[in-house]
């Protein structure tokens, strides 16, 4: 997608991983490991199929690229992995592309329909 900001602001906004919540709603928190800052707790959540939903994980920060690239995995809860690529299109805009992977497993006694 892009966006009519600088890359390092959209970088900033991306690292900040605890200020995620105030602008993304489908995440509910983040809670960076004061004794490992490269850990974090989230925990998501949403309305879908007529339920409230709720996830969380502990995520490993893997090491970033300023200003080019975060990802990370999961390490325990929701198994996840991701990254988020940043590229620099003028002075004042740039290209995020975002790549999440997410095994969503449902429950086989809930029914889909």
């Amino acid at each position: 997608m892009e966006i009519d900001v600088p890359v390092g602001v959209a970088y900033n906004l991306y690292s900040d991983r605890e200020s995620i919540p105030r602008w993304m709603p489908i995440i509910s928190s983040v809670k960076v490991l004061k004794d490992k800052p490269d850990l974090s707790r989230w925990s998501l959540k949403y309305e879908g199929l007529g339920q409230n939903i709720e996830y969380s994980w502990l995520a490993r920060n893997m090491q970033p690229t300023p200003n080019q690239k975060i990802h990370w995995r999961s390490l325990e809860g929701v198994p996840n992995r991701g990254a988020i690529r940043f590229f620099r299109k003028g002075p004042s805009s740039c290209l995020l592309e975002v790549s999440s992977h997410i095994l969503h497993q449902f429950n086989s006694s809930s029914p889909l329909v």
